[in-house]
């Protein structure tokens, strides 16, 4: 963040906001997600998450990029308890665990090659904004991944799933 301009007042601001906007996020998908499908909303806030986070290469209006920070929060890492939700749907229950392991673990590897790549972008002099859209493009692979997910859920999965919640 200090290479982009901001000081070490401000990168810890976005650490809060994304957080607070994670939080937030995660209740509030819970809610749609039951309005709308879970497959849908997963869709819809993958590509929220995308366009929030190509915004930040062409802000720099403070509150604004506050704003988008925290909305990126709620799109990516509140997603990921919708994506959980997701997943177990596919799964009986003898072999949930396993695939939401499967799951997490394919997506912590993001977590793994984030910072790696960010430090090559930075490296190579790419413009800001192309950067940002370099980072935007995995949200739209995992939104294109979860509409191309064709098959129905396991009706054994969501059977256990709702014996499991009234038990």
């Amino acid at each position: 963040m200090n290479e982009a301009g901001y000081s070490l007042g401000s990168s810890l601001g976005f650490l809060v906001s994304l957080n607070i906007g994670a939080t937030v996020g995660a209740i509030l998908m819970g809610w749609v997600a039951d309005s709308w499908g879970v497959k849908k909303s997963l869709i819809m806030f993958y590509l929220v998450a995308a366009i929030t986070i190509t915004g930040f290469g062409f802000t720099t209006n403070m509150v604004f990029l506050y704003l988008l920070v925290a909305i990126a929060g709620a799109t990516t890492i509140g997603s990921q308890n919708l994506a959980n939700s997701y997943v177990s749907q596919y799964y009986p229950a003898s072999m949930r665990s396993t695939g939401l392991g499967w799951a997490l673990g394919i997506g912590r590897i993001g977590g793994i090659l984030g910072p790696t790549i960010g430090g090559i972008l930075l490296a190579s002099s790419l413009s800001l904004q192309f950067s940002f859209m370099i980072f935007a493009l995995a949200s739209v692979i995992a939104a294109l991944a979860v509409y191309l997910t064709n098959r129905e859920p396991n009706k054994s999965a969501i059977t256990d799933l709702q014996e499991e919640s009234t038990s």
